[in-house]
């Protein structure tokens, strides 16, 4: 059994937002894909931590690929999402007629944080010419390389040794439309 537990005083105490019993909310050897939304306020004294039992009955819980998204109407900037550039279905399914390529469908990012080299796995949902870009927050391009990507899963490596430590954004650019996400790199 395992929980994921909130602290608003630095960690001092926590309380339990969610928990995940063996046989009754998990079973082992299958994957799940959980979201939990968590009520504020937050602060910078906010901690979170998933806690285990650590008990003998075989739970088999790996937790990866964690997102914590930004707080809705909150006043700190919001994790980058999708942008899309056309505004309605309709424009999108135009789109598609006249044989522009369609945006990835999604984009992974590993290890966050990163030291050396970052792995960049995205969709293509049909053959096209692909555009990595990295910038900083600031919006300085530090980084990018151009190629044809044929339709499905795709992989990247990104050489961020000579990157200074800090936060940087990712950029998987198609024919006019994008995938941002954030990524940290450490020494």
């Amino acid at each position: 059994d395992f929980w994921l537990q909130v602290s608003t005083n630095g960690g001092s105490s926590y309380s339990t937002v969610e928990e995940w019993n063996l046989g009754d909310e998990f079973q082992n050897n299958v994957r799940y894909f959980e979201s939990v939304v968590i009520s504020g306020p937050f602060t910078s004294n906010t901690r979170l931590r998933f806690r285990c039992d650590a008990s003998g009955n075989s739970d088999y819980v790996y937790i990866d690929d964690v997102e914590i998204l930004g707080c809705a109407n909150g006043a700190r900037q919001a994790a980058p999402a999708i942008v899309n550039n056309e505004q309605n279905e309709e424009a999108a399914g135009q789109r598609k007629q006249a044989g522009q390529v369609a945006p990835p469908s999604y984009m992974k990012l590993f290890p966050n944080p990163v030291k050396e080299e970052l792995n960049v796995i995205f969709h293509q949902q049909q053959t096209g010419q692909v555009r990595l870009m990295v910038t900083s927050l600031a919006g300085q391009q530090v980084y990018q390389e151009a190629f044809m990507a044929d339709k499905g899963r795709q992989e990247a490596t990104v050489d961020v040794s000579q990157l200074a430590p800090g936060i940087y954004l990712i950029h998987v650019l198609t024919e006019g439309e994008a995938l941002v996400k954030r990524f940290v790199v450490t020494r």
